[in-house]
Parts: structure tokens; sequence; C-alpha cells
């Protein structure tokens, strides 16, 4: 049993199982209850049978017969239709009723069957019409009574009575009068006596017949009922207690673990529970007759399984102690305390010393009301110099720490801590408040040293790359003033001016670019773009530059992209740069990964190579401006690659990030993907 607690599959079969054996049970009680007031175990079902041969089924045939003598009479008179329709449904063959029915004046006999041995006999008598008619007329009346006189003796006089009311001014002297138009069945009356019964021997398969099997069938059943309910209650039983010791076990979990229905409030659930029953309860309510009983077992079965449904989850709350804990009293308790505790906490030092005075002067009140004064004044006294000497105490030692905290911070030492232990609520605030400015202040500090190391590398970047080409190209211009345009070097002197000022020409443009980039100062026009088409495009530009690096670029795409929002002319400026530093610092012989995937709303694109020089520098510092991933210098750029690619995504709504393990460099690009 141990085994299947945890097992889904057991506690489903298991709550399947309890609902057919509530069914049953419950059946088999309704069953005996109404054998027992059917008097089946009293008198052998003697006065059941009787009743289904004399009851409402011997009265509908009766009824029936009725109708047969008025449509014989009918056909009769008018010449038109059978009684085909009522022989078949007293044929012998077919009706375990028989009876013999003879006008009084000797006008009509029928007969079905002459039973000798009959179960039960009655005798009729009724009146029907002979030669019927129908009668159209208009009448019209004196006063309204008169009116409704007449209308009630056709009504007691004729089968069939309609008819039309109207009240009109004919002269037009105001006064109305009033009349009905008139149509009504009439004719002869005649008297029928009849006598009828049930045969004592069913043979035909009727409503007779049917309703005495079944009571046969419950006759043999009547003891065996009570001996399956109780059977079935044991079986209830046994299963509802399988249930409850598998609250709250689920298979793979350890201990009891709740599932969403159980972490419900219990207020909230119970209430639930009792909406679900009564629910079901208005439901059955309606229905009547022979559904009323099985509108009874089904919600009899529906109420079993909220009950269990109920009992487990209390079970395992109980299991998990999380009965109380999970009730709305539990959570509305809490968090007024966390609420008291939290004004407590942060109410300023003032008011809490504002509402303790309030609270020792109505405690003065009150002993000076209920006391004698001398007694309430040395009672005052002994508890003011009791509770206050010790705070006054308390709160001296607990400004000395704060002094002496204060002190270190005004003499700018940044190190070294105060013990907060024991000290009042509102002062160690302050005093963490303290700490927290010693903290923002060193901090700041150490950013300002930054900062200005930041600017000290910034200057001597730049100035070693501008001074480099400068110094080449003033070189280069000297040697073409001393040996003349006509020398055979000249025009590779004039190759080197010309690069060296593109290079310089390119440090410029970097430093503007950049400068536009991080103040934001740059035009976005965001559209739909593919970004594995740009980036397919960008390695074309960069086939042959690859090429010369014998580096193999390969696009991944793990799962189908959606478009991106961005900028093409930005966005193709950001690839460009990665591409560009791709091919200035990666080992060659190795491959360039571009991988594309999504995550969530975005669209990621990661750029993976492995670099040509020790990466012994951080994401963070490699980010910053005129900084290269190789420390000598040595390889062209102006370092001012990734930071123009960095605010450049940035200004279209994206992310760039940067990760190094090992020689490993990755680049992240992460942007919004088009709706």
């Amino acid at each position: 049993m141990k085994a299947l607690r945890g097992k889904l599959w057991a506690k489903i079969a298991a709550l399947g199982l309890a609902v057919l054996l509530i069914l049953l049970c419950c059946f088999c009680l309704l069953a005996t209850v109404y054998m027992a007031q059917s008097q089946l175990y009293s008198d052998g079902g003697a006065a059941a049978r009787q009743r289904i041969l004399s009851g409402s089924r011997f009265d509908t045939m009766c009824s029936l017969l009725e109708r047969y003598v008025q449509e014989c009479y009918w056909y009769r008179s008018s010449g038109l239709g059978d009684t085909a329709y009522y022989e078949e449904q007293f044929r012998p063959e077919v009706s375990n009723f028989f009876f013999t029915a003879e006008a009084e004046d000797g006008s009509l006999r029928l007969e079905n069957d002459r039973a000798e041995d009959a179960a039960y006999r009655r005798s009729l008598s009724f009146t029907v019409l002979r030669d019927p008619a129908w009668v159209e007329e208009s009448i019209g009346f004196q006063t309204v009574k008169e009116r409704w006189e007449y209308l009630d003796l056709l009504e007691r006089q004729d089968r069939e009575l309609h008819y039309e009311l109207w009240d009109a001014d004919t002269d037009g002297d105001g006064d109305f009068e009033c009349g009905a138009e008139l149509r009504y069945l009439s004719g002869t009356k005649v008297n029928i006596t009849a006598e009828c019964g049930v045969r004592g021997e069913l043979t035909a398969p009727d409503a007779f017949y049917s309703a005495v099997r079944r009571l046969e069938l419950a006759l043999r059943l009547r003891y065996v009922l009570p001996v399956l309910g109780a059977l079935s209650l044991l079986g209830l039983l046994a299963l509802a207690a399988f249930l409850l010791s598998s609250a709250g076990h689920w298979e793979g979990e350890e201990g009891i673990c709740l599932s969403w229905p159980q972490r419900i409030p219990l207020e909230i659930f119970l209430a639930l529970m009792a909406g679900a029953a009564l629910g079901v309860l208005s439901c059955a309510d309606g229905f009547y007759g022979t559904e009323r009983y099985l509108a009874f077992l089904l919600a009899a079965g529906a109420l079993g399984l909220l009950a269990l449904l109920c009992a487990m989850s209390l079970a395992a709350r109980m299991k998990a102690g999380q009965f109380w804990e999970n009730s709305l009293l539990w959570i509305i308790g809490s968090a007024t305390a966390r609420l008291g505790s939290f004004l407590l906490r942060e109410l300023p030092c003032h008011w809490q010393l504002s509402l303790g005075w309030l609270g020792l002067c109505a405690l003065e009140l009150v002993l000076i009301l209920f006391f004698r004064l001398r007694t309430a004044s040395f009672v005052l006294w002994g508890l003011e110099k009791l509770l206050l000497t010790p705070l006054l105490l308390l709160a001296a030692e607990n400004f000395r720490r704060l002094r002496r905290l204060s002190r270190s911070v005004a003499a700018g030492k940044m190190e070294g801590g105060v013990r907060f232990r024991g000290m009042l609520p509102p002062l160690r605030r302050y005093g963490e408040d303290l700490l927290s400015i010693r903290d923002g202040l060193r901090m700041a500090v150490e950013a300002q040293m930054k900062s200005e190391r930041l600017k000290t590398e910034l200057i001597t970047n730049v100035s070693h790359d501008i001074k480099t080409p400068l110094t080449s190209i003033v070189n280069y211009v000297d040697l073409l003033k001393r040996e003349g345009l006509d020398a055979p070097e000249a025009e590779e002197y004039l190759a080197v001016l010309d690069r060296q000022s593109q290079r310089l020409k390119k440090l410029t443009e970097d430093l503007v670019e950049a400068s536009k980039a991080s103040s934001g100062n740059v035009t976005v026009e965001p559209e739909r773009l593919q970004l594995r088409l740009l980036l397919e495009q960008a390695l074309g530009e960069y086939a042959d530059r690859l090429a010369e690096r014998e580096l193999e670029a390969l696009v991944l795409e793990r799962s189908p992209v959606p478009p991106v929002t961005a900028d093409g002319r930005l966005l193709w400026r950001v690839l460009d740069n990665l591409l560009s530093n791709v091919c200035k610092y990666a080992q060659s012989g190795t491959r360039v990964y571009l991988e594309l995937s999504r995550e969530g709303g975005w669209v990621q694109a990661a750029v993976k190579n492995i670099s040509a020089a020790p990466l012994n520098i951080s994401p963070d510092e490699l980010m910053e401006r005129f900084v290269r991933g190789d420390s000598s210098r040595s390889t062209e750029g102006s370092g001012l690659g990734l930071s123009i690619a960095r605010s450049l995504t940035e200004l279209q709504g994206g992310r760039f990030d940067l990760e190094i393990d090992g020689d490993l460099f990755k680049v992240l690009i992460r942007l919004p993907a088009a709706p």
C-alpha cells in the first residue's frame, strides 16, 4: 500500500471506485427503505402487488375504456374513422385488463375477454354521448351574470365547449350588451355500466406484467441488498482510509508536498466545497418522479466525491503542519503582527517617543481613575523609574557608540565598524545609515580613482594612436622634401603617407562616431529586418578578409527566428565592427560561429571566435574606449569598435554583452522581435 500512496493513477482509481461504492451504498439504502415502506419484509409483497393491480395503471385503463366507448358512438354517428387503436390496446394478447361494457338502453355492448380467475375486479359507471354533433350559435345576454351561468350549464352537460365573449354598444345609447360565440358538442346522454379487472395469471407483456416482475425481483433481492450495502460501506471506508493516508504524498517527492488546491486558504477552500455541494443539491432538487431517485443517486456520488476531496485536502494540510498557517485568520493575524513590527522598526524615533509617552499618560490616567490618588502616585512613580531609567542608560550608551562612528567617518577612516547588538531600534537604524554613508563615500572615492585612471589611460592610448601615424606622415614628408618627387622611393613614400593618413582619418571618424553614439545624438529609424539575411550579407562583404586569415564562418540557426525591429544602417555598422574585430584578433585557421536563436521576446545573435592573443582582460575593461585585446597595441584599430557597437545596439532598444572563457571570445546581441 505504501508504494501506491504517491502514484496519481492509484488515487484516481481509488476515487473512482469510491464514487461507485457510494452510488451502490445509496442505491441499496434507498431500495431497502422503499421495500420496508412497501411492506415487502412484513407480508411478502402482497400489499404492493395489490397496489400495482388497483392503482394508477388500472385507472389509466379505465379512462381508456371510457374514451373507447365514446369513440364507438362518435364513429357510428359520423361514419368516419374506426376504433382499431382501442381494440388493439385491449386485445388479450396485449393487455391483462379485461372488461364488459354495456349501455343502459342496449344500444352498445363491448367486451374483450371473460376472465374467470381475476386478481382484481371493479365495477364502473359513466355517461357518454350518443349521436354527438357540434353546435354553433351566437347568444346575447342581458347581464354578464346570465352569460356565465349559461356557460357553466353547458360545461356541466357537454363534453367540450369553445366560446368567444364579446361586449358591444349596438344602438349607441351607452348601454353595452354582452354575448358569446359558442361551439359545443351536443347529443343524447347514455349511461354505461362496466365490469373490469386484471387477470389472475398475467400473460400479456403490459404495464401490470412489468410492474409485477419488478416486484418479484425486489422480493428476491430484499435480503441481498442490505448485505451488499453493508459490504460496499466497508469497502468505502477502506478506500477512504487509503486516500487519507495517501494525501500529500506524490511520486518523486520526499515528505508531504501540497498541490495547488491544497494551497488555497482554508476558509476559501471550504467555502468553494460548500458552494459546489449546494450547487449539486439545487440541481438534484429540480427533478420529480422516477428521475428524482436517479438525480438523488448522482447527487450522492458527487457529494461523496467532494467530501473525499475535502477530507484529503484537510489531511494533507495537517500532515504538512499548515492547517492553520494556510488559513485567512492566520494570514491576517500574521500580516497584522508584521505590520506592527514594521511600524515599530521603521517609525521615526520622535514618533516612537511620542507614542510611548502617550501610552504612559494613558496608563497613569487609568490608575488614577481606578485607584486612590496616593496609591496611584506611588505606583506611577515606581513604574516610571523602573522603565525609564534603563532606557535612558541604554540610550546614552548607544549615543556614545554612534558618536565614535561619526567621528571616524569625519576623519576619513573607511574601515572598522560598530557593535549594533543591544542598541535601541531607532538608534540602530541611524548607525546603519552612517555605515551606509561611509560605504557610499568609499565607493565614490574608488569610482573617482578608477575614473582618473581611465582618463590617464585614455589620454595615453589616444596620444599613442594619434602619434604613430602622425610621426610617419611627418618623417615621410621630410624625406620627400629632401629627395624630391623624382626620387625612386617617392612612390613608396606616397603610399605610406596615404596609408597613415587614412589610418588617422579612420581614427578621427571613430572618435566622432563614438562620441555621437554615447551621447545618443544618432537618428534611429526602426523597421522589420531579417537578421539572418543581414548577417549573410555582412559575411559576403568580409569573405576575402576572412579567407586571408584562413577563418571559416558558420551560420547556425538553432530554431526559426522571427524578424527584428532595428535600424538597418546602425545594425550594419554593429555587424561591421564585430566582423572587423574577428578579422583582426581571431586565431588563424579556426572557425567563427554565428548563432541565431529566440529567447522569449528577443532574437539573439552570438558571435564566437578563438582569440589569437591571450585574453588577460575582463569583459568590462574590454568594453572601455581605446582598449584592445592585445595589450601591446601592435595591431591596427582604435579600440573603439566594441564601445561603438554596444552604444548603437542600446540605441535600437537591444542589449550588447561580452563573455570570455579562456581564449573563447563571445559577443551576444539581443534585439526585440518584431510583432
